[in-house]
């Protein structure tokens, strides 16, 4: 049986995008543990296998594949403040809301200890000029407006609807 020769992506120093990509090339091999192992160390530059040289020379007896990705992940990991800086720091400028919103949500799915989502929303709101936070304000009234009369329309074409009255 021939053994396949696996060519990863060359290096970057974006470990984590540069770990998807090999993760992604890999699913489609049938590689096992140790041929997966062994591709990664063939792919580092030596600067980098020499970061991760412990896990490189101790090997755990499975999971080997699992253990470099982690280390390299370890010895690569952008500290939270960086990210919660850079966060703090994008502004709309030329791009559409949505479009930060999108990096906004990428950036933070980089942190360590992801921001809950009122928090992000909260700092991508606090961004926006006045006119749009009053354009997106009306449109979300609307939107609940439109809603409501739908319901209503709805719950009026049943036979048995009768409305709730308030106290």
């Amino acid at each position: 049986m021939a053994t396949e020769r696996l060519q990863l992506p060359s290096f970057h120093h974006n470990v984590q995008d540069w770990l998807l990509h090999v993760q992604g090339y890999l699913a489609n091999t049938s590689a096992n543990d140790q041929q997966k192992f062994n591709a990664v160390v063939c792919a580092l530059p030596t600067e980098v296998a020499t970061l991760v040289q412990s896990t490189i020379t101790s090997l755990p007896d499975s999971n080997r594949f699992a253990a470099l990705k982690s280390a390299l992940l370890n010895v690569y990991r952008i500290p939270d403040h960086h990210h919660l800086q850079e966060l703090q720091t994008i502004t709309l400028g030329d791009m559409r809301p949505s479009i930060m919103w999108q990096q906004m949500q990428l950036i933070n799915i980089r942190c360590n200890t992801s921001l809950p989502t009122a928090v992000l929303r909260s700092m991508f709101l606090q961004k926006l000029p006045w006119e749009t936070l009053r354009r997106i304000n009306r449109s979300v009234l609307q939107d609940y407006l439109e809603l409501k009369l739908h319901a209503l329309r709805f719950a009026k074409s049943c036979n048995d609807w009768t409305p709730l009255r308030s106290a």
